[in-house]
């Protein structure tokens, strides 16, 4: 994601004076998971009104480009523990190990 942000200020830094046919409207998903259920219908909203709508995942392992899914699947876990989350309360990050 932040090659392809670059990317674009790049572009944009360096097209002064340059007429685009399309206007820009970049989103960031906080979605990663397979399927982008949160996000999915934003993007859907999104290509409403839009000519082109771009989404973007990472690169396999190899640097292959993904361009697929499966779809979805779901499973139920149940987990027992301290609630913690490393990102939100640093000082209970090791009940997350």
């Amino acid at each position: 994601m932040i090659v392809i942000l670059r990317g674009l200020i790049h572009l944009l830094a360096n097209s002064k004076g340059k007429n685009f046919q399309y206007g820009l409207r970049v989103i960031c998903s906080p979605n990663e998971e397979t399927g982008s259920n949160g996000f999915l219908d934003i993007f859907k909203n999104l290509a409403r009104n839009s000519d082109i709508v771009l989404g973007f995942e990472p690169a396999y392992g190899e640097g292959h480009i993904i361009n697929g899914r499966k779809g979805n699947r779901w499973y139920e876990i149940e987990i027992e523990g301290k609630k913690a989350h490393s990102g939100r309360d640093h000082k209970k990050r090791d009940q997350c190990l």
